[in-house]
């Protein structure tokens, strides 16, 4: 087998026009995608704007390896550095391709660092109040130190001082090498990503879903593991062949890659709005027709559930049953006995933060787990106030067992009428 050689100009730029393309695509399908869950472009949120940030530094880096690709650097062979300094030109040059390979570490750095923080963020919403969310923490804190150390080491240890990692002749081999940095930003860089890649793992092997399903996820997952795949083999060729840039073609693999799960995790949304899938992982219809009832009463603007009280209202902060004969008084359901307070959630709000109920649905299963609530007691409870918001009964009254009242605008009738009759009525 002959020697790697570097990739040359041509190759870099047909691979990384290719790789950034679909980025490009995933990614305003991903903006998309989130614009419809949220109701708006202007209802992206903190995750959609890091991924847009970390994606002007993956353009970035495509630009720099391709401009690197016309530039050679302060890294050459010993027996080459008489002929190089005699020519004023060619060390002009290689100053300039050693700036630009600065740029391109940092840019690198910032992309995979920006995707872990997207991923991260989006990890630490599903898992919010949850035990699970302990070791998201644990990780987003290991990624952050990492970043720091990594940072650290490359700007004022391996190379000092630091405008040597540009100068010519080199007096610290590890400002054209880079080696004591890429072992570093490696052990950071590749732990970081096993962590993330097992957040989901037990939640995805207890999935009960589909076949095709589960697929997805799977394919999911595989690009997950294609990114430390493509850091390792980065490095590989970085430490074994010091003297070419096939490190760069990996620099564009690993990179893309990264960009490529952090939109993908986001489209299913949009895949529901085009071709009217269920929600994902749903397989009770009773339970997706409950979703279905309570979803539609929350769009005509009759019902919301209030963070500060307990009580179903409508729109008009009058009581759900005002008008016709239905008891006022709030139905406290297994959460507020459990928790002892009032459901911390606003349906309203969670549609227009999320594609369907699923994800309400969801995040009550997960609670119930810490509880031990039967799966049983949640689909009754979503059952019940389904029913509730679109019972049309205006008698409560003939109900056996069940105290009697009167509707609020017939005591206001009686009230304007004859007061003595209001009094004894409010006694009963």
């Amino acid at each position: 087998m002959g020697e790697l050689q570097s990739p040359t100009p041509q190759q870099l730029i047909v691979e990384s026009a290719i790789f950034w393309g679909i980025g490009l695509v995933l990614f305003i399908l991903r903006l998309t995608s989130r614009s419809i869950q949220g109701g708006g472009i202007r209802h992206l949120q903190k995750d959609d704007y890091i991924l847009c940030i970390t994606f002007v530094f993956y353009t970035a880096l495509m630009i720099l390896i391709n401009a690197s690709a016309h530039f050679a650097t302060n890294l050459y062979e010993p027996s080459q550095e008489a002929a190089i300094l005699a020519d004023p030109q060619d060390v002009s040059d290689r100053v300039t391709g050693s700036k630009i390979v600065v740029a391109l570490e940092q840019c690198m750095m910032f992309s995979t660092w920006g995707v872990k923080t997207v991923i991260l963020t989006m990890w630490f919403k599903l898992t919010h109040n949850v035990k699970h969310s302990s070791f998201v923490k644990f990780v987003a804190a290991y990624s952050f130190i990492g970043f720091l150390i990594v940072e650290l080491s490359y700007f004022a240890v391996w190379c000092i001082p630091f405008k040597e990692y540009w100068s010519l002749p080199v007096k610290n081999p590890q400002c054209a090498t880079y080696q004591r940095y890429s072992i570093t930003q490696a052990v950071f860089n590749i732990s970081s990503d096993l962590m993330i890649l097992w957040i989901p793992l037990p939640v995805f092997l207890r999935l009960k879903v589909p076949l095709a399903r589960r697929l997805i996820l799977i394919s999911v997952f595989s690009l997950g593991f294609f990114v430390v795949i493509a850091a390792i083999l980065n490095k590989y060729y970085n430490f074994s062949n010091p003297q070419t840039t096939i490190y760069m073609l990996w620099y564009i693999r690993e990179s893309s890659t990264a960009i490529y799960v952090a939109c993908i995790l986001a489209l299913w949304p949009l895949f529901r709005f085009i071709f009217k899938l269920t929600p994902f992982g749903s397989t009770s219809s009773r339970r997706i027709k409950a979703q279905e009832i309570i979803g539609n009463a929350v769009q005509l603007g009759t019902t919301h559930y209030s963070s500060d009280s307990s009580n179903l209202t409508d729109s008009s902060k009058a009581p759900l049953g005002a008008g016709r004969g239905v008891s006022n008084r709030p139905t406290r359901s297994w959460r507020h006995r459990l928790a002892g307070n009032p459901a911390d959630i606003s349906v309203s709000a969670a549609l227009r933060t999320t594609d369907s109920m699923e994800q309400m649905v969801n995040s009550t299963a997960i609670h119930n787990r810490e509880r031990m609530v039967p799966a049983s007691a949640v689909h009754r409870d979503y059952d019940l106030e389904a029913a509730s918001i679109t019972s049309t009964t205006s008698e409560v009254d003939d109900v056996p067992g069940r105290r009697s009242h009167t509707p609020r605008n017939k005591l206001q009738t009686i009230l304007a009428s004859d007061p003595d009759e209001f009094k004894q009525h409010r006694k009963e």
